[in-house]
Formats: C-alpha cells, structure tokens, sequence
C-alpha cells in the first residue's frame, strides 16, 4: 500500500518550536519594558492636606506595571513600598504634564516635569519647568511662582535604602548639578490688615540657585553652591520694615557662595569659602578646616554620622568682613538710641575693643594684635580678617560643648 503523505520539510517541521519561542521572548520583553499611561490619578485629600491630582502619568520603555506605578504614585504604598519600588523602577523616561494641589483655600500648579535615564534609584536629568499657585489667608492671599528646575546625575541609592529599611534620615542624596530659575513669593503679615499704609504684604525673591557635586561612591569629593539676590522687602509698617527703615534699608538683598573639598585620605574636610553678601551692607567670609572628619560621616546611620561628626575638630578658622555701608549704618542707629555722637560711639568701641580683646583672650600677643586690628576697623571700617589657628592639637567640637 502506497504512503501519500507528503514529506515534511526541517523549516515547516520548526515551525511551532520557532512560534513559541518568539511568543516567549516577545512576552518577556514585555514584562520587561512597557509603555504605561495613567490619566487622571488623584490622591484624596487627608486632614489638612489639599488632594493632589495627576493630569497624566506617562512612563516610557518602564519595568514597573501599571499596578506598581498606581501604588506609587497614589500615595497607596508604604514609604518602605514606595521606596523599594522607586529603587526597582527602570524607564527611558518618566513625564508628567501637570500635578494640582486644590481645594477651597487655593490651588498649586506643578508644570512639566520629566525624568529620564531612571535606573536603579539613580536619574540622568529631572526638570520642572514651573511652579504657580495662590492660597487664601484671612488677611491676604499668599503667591507662588518659581521658574525652571533641572538637576543631572541624582542618585537616591542610600536615601532610599534607608526608606525600605524604615530609617529615614539614614541615606543621603547625590545631586551632580541643580540649578534652579529662582522664585517670587509674596505673604501677609498676619499682625496687619490689607489696608495698612504700604500694604502687610511680605515680598520675597530669588534670582537664582546653582549647585554642583562630585563623587566618590557615597563619599563626596567636592562640592560648591550659589544663591543669586534673595531679597526680603517686609511691609513698610511692620515691625520688620520699621526696622530696616531705621538703618536706611527698605529690603534685604543679599546672596551666598560657598565650596568645599573632602580628602578621603588626610580625613580632612576643606570649607574653601563660605560667603554671605549683602547689597550696600558687605560680605562676611568663611574658610574652615576640618580635621578627623572618617568617611562613616557619610555613608553611616544616622547615628553614625552624629558620632562621626562628634569625633570631628577644628584645624583653623578665618573670618573675613568687607564692609559696605552697614558698619556705619549700624553706629548711627545706635548712637541716636544712646543720644551720643557717632564718631564718639566709634572712638568707645574702639578702645574697649583695643583693651578688653587681650583680657578675655589671656593676654597672649596675638590677642594684643588681634585688639589693635578690631580697634582700627572700628574707626575706619573697611576690611578686616582674623585668622585663628589651633595651639598643637586641633580643637575638637566636643570641646565647644563642654
């Protein structure tokens, strides 16, 4: 009897195997990578927490599910949840055209903001590009707007190791840079009424925010930072704006460098420079050594970094005034409560300053010259730096408090 069964060929006979490990593969690259969108995702409102509302929630080639995203961003998930999730999330790109905070009082607006590169806890770039809002008081409503924020090169590892563990204040962050397009915030005083002359309106501002940070593992290397123009304008009738009207000022307007470097090595922490600039006021200038500085001080609980700190002392000291206009501003008010002459409170403080320095300083010559500098300030403020050096062994921070 004849076989009319056609052969069957190795190809077709693969087939079904081929199909089926295709369908596999494919399902696994799902699991893997997805594109999720939730629309509308609102976090009710609790006691006196205004309820936040999503407009939209896109996540990009994520290994999250839409589940596991809900969680998170509902506000369902425990912080240790949250933070076990966040640390798992892997995605291309994370966008949020709009976040509300509203209820009766007022409303908040958070505009586009988008995170990408996001894996393992750590994000490439994250930007905001505004913040808006306004809140109802009894007596004045408060405003907000900020510009645009983007910080590179966010890590959250420990910050969020902490979070799963339940020991919040562990972990720290690592930003690489952030700059921020600075703010406007206006406030009332809640002593004045709307209609006050001058209004009860607190105005306050930010030019701008800069800061950057280099790392070894958990342990920072370097780091430096810049406010640009923070200016607090009080109202005219507060006691704040009375205050600054009676040394010739009718707002603050004052900015802040800083940098420092750490060598894991000599366990030596460096404050370069810390400044604090005031228009028509000065700058007071900080450079600070620290010595005995372990690395644990970083990477350690939050107890741990305490002792660490603790452990810490002080190598050296330098203050630095530059004097613009508040030095004499300052004499003047005083002299006119005191009903004395300026240039008489001047010629008081400086002799009390040439006498009294090297008494509560034991006499020392340098204390003696250290009088002799005050002194000479006093009568012509201009610039002035005192330098303090440890005596042999630094002076630990313990020793500040005993």
């Amino acid at each position: 009897m004849e076989d009319h069964r056609m052969p069957v060929s190795r190809p077709l006979a693969a087939f079904p195997l081929a199909a089926l490990l295709l369908g596999a593969t494919s399902s696994l690259a799902l699991a893997q990578a997805n594109n999720v969108v939730i629309e509308n995702l609102v976090i009710a409102a609790q006691a006196t927490e205004p309820p936040i509302t999503f407009k939209r929630i896109e996540a990009t080639n994520t290994n999250l599910s839409r589940e596991e995203l809900t969680k998170l961003f509902s506000g369902a998930a425990s912080k240790e949840e949250a933070g076990a999730l966040i640390k798992k999330m892997k995605a291309d790109r994370i966008a949020i055209p709009e976040v509300t905070l509203a209820n009766k009082e007022g409303r908040f607006t958070l505009t586009d903001f988008a995170a990408t590169g996001v894996n393992d806890g750590a994000i490439r770039t994250a930007t905001l590009r505004s913040i808006e809002g306004k809140s109802q008081l009894r007596n004045g409503d408060v405003t907000f707007q900020s510009g645009a924020i983007e910080a590179q090169g966010l890590g959250l590892g420990t910050a969020l190791n902490s979070m799963i563990s339940g020991s919040v204040g562990d972990g720290d962050m690592q930003i690489g840079k952030l700059t921020w397009a600075g703010f406007r915030l206006t406030a009332p005083d809640s002593a004045m009424r709307p209609d006050a002359p001058g209004g009860n309106l607190y105005k306050i501002s930010l030019a701008g925010f800069t800061a950057e940070g280099t790392y070894d593992g958990a342990i920072p290397k370097s780091g430096k930072a810049e406010a640009k123009n923070l200016v607090v304008e009080p109202p005219k009738g507060s006691p704040a704006g009375q205050g600054l009207a009676a040394l010739g000022y009718d707002k603050v307007d004052i900015g802040f460098v800083g940098s420092g470097t750490y060598d894991r090595t000599k366990r030596t922490y460096a404050f370069d420079n810390l400044t604090i600039s005031g228009v028509n006021m000065g700058a007071l200038g900080f450079k600070v050594l620290l010595g005995n500085i372990d690395p644990v001080a970083f990477t350690g609980t939050k107890a741990q970094k305490n002792a660490a700190y603790l452990a810490g002392d002080v190598a050296s000291l330098s203050i630095r005034y530059d004097n613009q206009g508040l030095f004499e501003k300052a004499v003047d008010f005083l002299a006119k409560q005191q009903k004395k002459a300026p240039e008489a409170l001047r010629k008081e403080w400086s002799a009390m300053a040439t006498a009294m320095l090297p008494m509560l300083l034991g006499g020392d010559p340098a204390a003696q010259k250290l009088g002799a500098a005050v002194g000479k300030f006093i009568e012509a403020p201009k610039t002035i730096t005192i330098t303090a050096r440890a005596k042999g062994a630094p002076v630990k921070f313990t020793d500040f408090t005993s």
